[in-house]
């Protein structure tokens, strides 16, 4: 059974928020089984996340943008995204930190 994608979303929110940070939907996807990308902003760049599985385990994981973005790159490369699944959903975390708060693995893009 999977978890319904509004459910991870406002789990997300969640663990951003109770960690001090600010989170927002960015772009609201279908709530059953859109896909997620998580948006780090940590005042100066932007880094990407989207939820993947592991191709080896098949175990859910994140896997995350090699280079961190300016805001015109980040625009560019969600409009693709969103060209290619309008069903995703776009989660914006603003943390000095640059913390991302997912529970999960994240895994390095090269």
């Amino acid at each position: 059974m999977r978890l319904k994608s509004v459910i991870w979303v406002q789990a997300i929110i969640k663990r951003a928020e109770g960690g001090g940070a600010f989170a927002t939907i960015l772009h609201k996807g279908e709530a059953n089984a859109g896909a997620i990308v998580v948006v780090v902003d940590d005042g100066q760049v932007n880094s990407l996340y989207h939820q993947s599985r592991d191709w080896d385990t098949n175990e859910l994981v994140w896997r995350k943008q090699a280079q961190p973005m300016d805001a015109q790159a980040l625009s560019e490369v969600l409009a693709r995204f969103r060209q290619r699944d309008p069903d995703l959903w776009v989660v914006e975390i603003c943390d000095k930190s640059g913390r991302h708060f997912l529970s999960e693995p994240v895994i390095e893009e090269g």
